[in-house]
């Protein structure tokens, strides 16, 4: 069938001279696709974004892209600007040129309604949403895309098409864009919250919506009050911008909560150790996929290795409206294996002692793998932290934190041999092709936190939603280092949960996945070294 489709380089793609295996099928199964949502399950590593960029060409589709990591935006923005694909991002990536303080455009002037004859021609912002909106092809993420709609009189522009990139992370992007979350000592929420720590402790999801719905008519005096103010001064002081910047987006969230119908669907979190939030969040925010997300648009495309009818159903998706494609893993299944070495069983109650086995597993992996460069997944930071303090490897180890992930992996992708990237949350959106990364280390099943009310509140309602998360987060982690056909990457889990966890769970993977999981009593003889950095 797709045999008969030219090579991508006849419709522009100048890049791609070939198809990859199955990869010509897949464009003319989702521009051929019934269904108003089509769910495209591909491996890492075959072609998907050249998939749904070739689709949406060949229909003729205004088409926007939604990923969830800057890291897979600026990559497909290089990759695809040749045919015109045009990268979006938030106001505070962009620098306000009406100001000389170092202001981003997040607190601009023309934010509380100033005029900035810059608008028109000059704003880095500006000019790039104008060419947005007129670009056919544009790729953004999924915190801007819903914002822009949602506040924007003409958001991105008219949409045919919104392809939902990474898409086993949709559910979660819908969900923190619904959440409202504030610190209770913010100098901007102190004047609505007349209450004692111990009080907000005691207040119930029913006593937030309370709160939100008395509180929407004197905040929304308070951010008139402050226009005004800001637009009599020409913009006023930076640290006012802020504060209106900041009131407005709290006011947003409080008028969700305001028009909450029944409390029971929401749950609310109070921490009052660490950072003093509030958090209050929809338990299943897939409800409100079609209104924030999908917005009525003719076609929706969700792509992601490990996407699946869980995902999709989770996004509230009537089972009569989708349809999934499914390839199989065309890579030899040799270079893509998931071995596990037994190790121990790791879980809460796991002790200091079986933590040092553990680590001493881990080295004796990296041992005989100094020659080249790997990636260890510790799944949370505490345990990274454990990792590189008791590790006899660590001064060859570099890790980030919440702000510089990208600038840490750019770092290591340059860093020679030996390098080891040790991360709790390296799992998806990254790439690390050939000699990049040439072994993987994952340290434990990547159950999700269910010490955190929400996550213990959807578990309790759905008993396979934890498994469900842990498989897609372990399925997008194996695949970071194998790429194309010629890449190998070894991937160790040392954790012996996965010998019960894959058999039981195994709905929630592809096909080729549990195909290429084995057991190993001991380490494996590493193969030689690679040589080529990336696939020409």
């Amino acid at each position: 069938m797709g045999d008969l489709l030219p090579p991508p380089d006849a419709f522009g793609f100048e890049n791609y001279t070939d198809w990859r295996p199955h990869q010509s099928d897949a464009v003319e199964a989702c521009t051929g696709s019934p269904h108003r949502f089509t769910a495209l399950v591909a491996p890492t590593g075959s072609g998907k974004s050249l998939t749904y960029l070739v689709s949406a060409h060949l229909q003729g589709l205004r088409a926007v892209i939604l990923t969830s990591t800057k890291g897979l935006q600026t990559q497909l923005a290089r990759d695809y600007a040749s045919v015109g694909l045009v990268d979006m991002r938030g106001r505070n990536n962009y620098l306000c040129r009406a100001r000389d303080d170092g202001s981003n455009c997040e607190d601009a002037p023309c934010t509380v309604g100033c005029f900035c004859g810059l608008r028109r021609d000059g704003c880095d912002y500006y000019d790039a949403l104008r060419a947005a909106q007129e670009a056919p092809l544009v790729v953004t993420n999924y915190a801007f895309w819903m914002a822009a709609e949602a506040y924007m009189e003409e958001g991105l522009g008219a949409r045919d098409l919104i392809v939902c990139d990474e898409a086993h992370n949709a559910p979660e992007a819908v969900a923190a864009f619904l959440t409202v979350q504030f610190s209770y000592r913010s100098p901007v929420i102190l004047p609505y919250l007349d209450k004692a720590e111990r009080t907000l402790l005691d207040m119930t999801m029913t006593d937030w919506i309370t709160w939100a719905r008395e509180t929407l008519e004197p905040m929304g005096k308070r951010l008139e009050d402050l226009q005004k103010r800001l637009k009599e001064e020409g913009g006023g002081r930076r640290s006012d911008r802020k504060e209106f910047t900041a009131l407005s987006k709290l006011y947003r969230g409080i008028l969700r909560v305001a028009r909450v119908k029944d409390a029971n669907t929401w749950v609310c979190t109070v921490d009052t150790k660490i950072r003093r939030q509030v958090q209050l969040a929809p338990i299943w925010p897939g409800k409100e996929a079609e209104n924030v997300l999908f917005l009525g648009r003719p076609r929706v495309l969700t792509t992601s290795a490990t996407v699946c009818a869980k995902t999709l159903q989770l996004l509230g998706i009537p089972k009569e409206e989708y349809g999934i494609l499914e390839y199989p893993h065309t890579f030899p299944k040799e270079n893509r294996l998931l071995l596990h070495i037994p190790t121990i069983r790791l879980n809460y109650q796991t002790s200091a002692r079986e933590l040092k086995y553990w680590v001493s597993r881990i080295d004796q992996i990296i041992r005989r793998r100094l020659d080249r460069k790997g990636i260890i997944h510790t799944i949370s930071y505490k345990r990274r932290d454990f990792v590189v303090q008791n590790s006899e490897y660590s001064r060859y180890m570099i890790t980030h934190n919440t702000k510089d992930a990208e600038e840490t992996v750019r770092r290591f992708k340059e860093m020679p041999a030996p390098a080891i990237l040790v991360s709790p949350s390296m799992s998806t959106g990254w790439d690390f092709p050939y000699s990049e990364c040439e072994y993987q280390i994952i340290g434990k099943i990547p159950y999700p936190d269910t010490t955190d009310k929400l996550t213990k509140a959807r578990c309790r309602a759905d008993k396979t939603y934890a498994a469900y998360i842990a498989m897609q987060e372990l399925v997008q982690a194996c695949g970071r280092g194998v790429r194309a056909p010629d890449d190998r990457c070894e991937t160790f889990i040392i954790d012996d949960n996965v010998k019960w966890f894959i058999p039981r769970n195994r709905d929630f993977a592809p096909k080729w996945f549990a195909e290429a999981f084995d057991r190993r009593n001991t380490i494996p003889i590493p193969p030689p070294p690679l040589t080529l950095n990336r696939e020409e």
